[in-house]
């Protein structure tokens, strides 16, 4: 299963206008642009003028835009700060779990958005984040338990239906899967990751033309999305169009020279057409980049090769 990164969740809050002085790091503390969050954030917190209460906003973002540039122990500090000063902010608990996650520390990640909860208990993005963390733990039955609520608490969460879809075909519900991705895909027509997953739900069900039609989508919403044209191949192997397999695969290829995967699926390709040398040297050529690819040598095995 290709998965699409989930992203941080986190919660940036408005600070109250101050004096004239103060104005321009108001607005860069609240705005969209990390490096500003941070300098004027920082100048804020140096001013020494702000309430608690207003402190614990501001560490908040902070945060959150440490947690953007990816730099996650200060991210962590300042969540810690936020938390000290407002022990009752579920933002800054969820906000804290984002960036615990990012760090693979997933039951530090899973406290904090049950912290969350439990303080607002109708906090749909706190239930998306904790599913994502079942999930990294392999905990696929709450995962989808949390996504389920958090789609209830915000029926039209598209990410959250498309997380979902993800946990339901790493479990082989494949028709789960295609609902949860058509659902996100009726609320946002251009998410070009719920075709391609829908696709693979299609692929994983043998429905070839489906699954075909949804990697042709991806591929117009996202021309040079390799794993689109690496899945593609693959449908086009199971309704035995190798030639279009073959180009398909080369395309991946151009796109991704180290793609074993790739040259492991183009070389099937042609050992099916019975082009014998070409399939030994994809096969080759995949093993050079993966040694462990067990497929891989299983095939070449297959055609009396010594791996």
């Amino acid at each position: 299963m290709r998965w699409i990164l989930i992203g941080l969740a986190v919660i940036f809050v408005a600070l109250p206008a101050r004096a004239q002085t103060n104005d321009e790091n108001v607005v860069r503390c609240n705005g969209n642009d990390p490096d500003l969050n941070i300098a004027g954030c920082t100048a804020l917190i140096q001013s020494g003028r702000e309430t608690n209460e207003v402190l614990a906003v501001i560490y908040n973002n902070r945060g959150n835009a440490y947690n953007a540039k990816g730099l996650y122990d200060q991210a962590i500090a300042d969540y810690n700060k936020a938390i000290a000063l407002n022990p009752n902010d579920a933002k800054s608990y969820s906000n804290r779990g984002s960036a615990y996650k990012k760090t693979g520390l997933y039951d530090q990640a899973i406290a904090d958005e049950t912290k969350a909860i439990a303080l607002k208990p109708d906090y749909a993005i706190a239930y998306y984040n904790r599913g994502g963390d079942y999930y990294n733990k392999g905990l696929s039955d709450q995962a989808i338990a949390d996504y389920s609520k958090a789609i209830s608490l915000n029926p039209n969460f598209a990410q959250a239906y498309y997380n979902r879809g993800d946990v339901y075909i790493a479990k082989n519900f494949y028709d789960q899967a295609v609902a949860d991705y058509s659902k996100a895909i009726s609320l946002n027509p251009n998410f070009a990751e719920a075709y391609l997953n829908r696709g693979t739900a299609y692929l994983g069900r043998g429905l070839y033309d489906q699954a075909i039609a949804d990697y042709n989508k991806t591929i117009t919403l996202i021309p040079n999305y390799v794993v689109a044209y690496l899945n593609r191949g693959n449908a086009y192997i199971g309704k035995g169009l190798y030639d279009q397999a073959i180009a398909d695969e080369t395309k991946a290829i151009a796109l991704k020279p180290d793609y074993a995967l790739a040259y492991f699926d183009r070389g099937f390709a042609h050992e099916k057409k019975g082009q014998r040398d070409h399939a030994i040297a994809d096969y080759r050529a995949a093993l050079k980049l993966n040694p462990n690819f067990k497929q891989v040598q299983d095939h070449l095995k297959g055609l009396g090769i010594t791996p």
